[in-house]
């Protein structure tokens, strides 16, 4: 990776570049809450369906029991799957601080 310029300076932006490209992007545009949203909409059925094999999702004879149970599972999937991109974002974060740290004390020691 070549980040200096013709007169020997460095050029932050392009190493930043390189390191948004290593990390897998920018480390701001990871939402969890979305994330966990989409994946419990997309696995709904099967939640439900873990909860009450016997029944359907659109039956409308759940006893409140049921019905709390499901909605606990919901729940349980949601955080589980919030948690999971939180500590993938979270890890970004702190592998961009890292590698831009180490690029200013590098471009400090320079000068």
């Amino acid at each position: 990776m070549q980040v200096s310029r013709p007169d020997g300076t460095l050029d932050r932006g392009r190493f930043e570049r390189w390191v948004l490209e290593q990390i897998g992007g920018s480390p701001h545009i990871i939402n969890p809450e979305k994330e966990a949203r989409e994946d419990l909409e997309k696995n709904r059925e099967k939640l439900f369906k873990s909860v009450l094999p016997h029944k359907s999702p659109g039956d409308a004879n759940l006893t409140s029991g049921e019905q709390e149970w499901v909605e606990r599972r919901y729940q349980r999937h949601y955080v589980d799957v919030y948690n999971a991109w939180m500590a993938r974002r979270n890890e970004a974060v702190r592998k961009y601080n890292a590698m831009m740290s180490e690029f200013d004390r590098f471009n400090a020691a320079r000068q």
